[in-house]
């Protein structure tokens, strides 16, 4: 649950929209919200979209390990510019 959440967070950073030219940083706004038994979590920037990089700085696992800790997931651009990173994590039940 929780943890998972927090991994996913830090591990978003390094797949997310490639950055933009030096000085131009935009923001990053992430939402989240609960839908019956599961948590959805919208991490989303205005930056270049969502392109494959050869030199990104990253070691290739974020998607994987986003992968294996989310019940699904889903990477896509933004209309108008940017991308998107949606997260959906099954609540633990309450004991």
């Amino acid at each position: 649950g929780a943890r998972a959440a927090r991994a996913a967070r830090a591990t978003a950073a390094a797949p997310a929209p490639r950055p933009r030219p030096p000085g131009a940083a935009g923001p990053m706004e992430v939402r989240a919200w609960v839908v019956g038994d599961r948590l959805e979590v919208a991490i989303a920037d205005e930056g270049c979209g969502v392109r494959p990089r050869g030199d990104s700085p990253g070691i290739g696992l974020g998607l994987g390990i986003i992968g294996r800790t989310t019940e699904r997931f889903e990477v896509r651009d933004r209309p108008g510019g940017g991308g998107e990173l949606r997260l959906c994590f099954r609540l633990a039940p309450e004991t």
